[in-house]
């Protein structure tokens, strides 16, 4: 499973809200479920680590909730999971 920032389109009484999720994909590089984004780190580094990927995912196209068959909202992480670039989960 790999992960990234992305913005996630959501609405909400007919008002739409873009959000920076981490957006978790399946197997076959399918949205299967996000969390909220985090901000900390062990870190300077970290930070601006984060702070990097999350410009990126202003430059990916933005995705909405009905891109998740399931509609999964995951409580965070697993550490086994790689970032879609490659590196490691995270730089903390």
């Amino acid at each position: 499973m790999t992960w990234n920032y992305r913005v996630v389109k959501q609405t909400y009484e007919a008002d739409p809200e873009f959000v920076i999720q981490e957006v978790y994909y399946d197997k076959d590089g399918n949205p299967s479920g996000y969390c909220s984004t985090r901000l900390s780190g062990d870190s300077i580094e970290a930070l601006e680590w984060m702070i990097d990927k999350l410009r990126k995912a202003l430059l990916e196209p933005v995705l909405n909730d009905d891109d998740f068959d399931d509609k999964r909202v995951l409580d965070g992480p697993d550490r086994d999971i790689q970032h879609t670039d490659g590196s490691p989960d995270r730089q903390d």
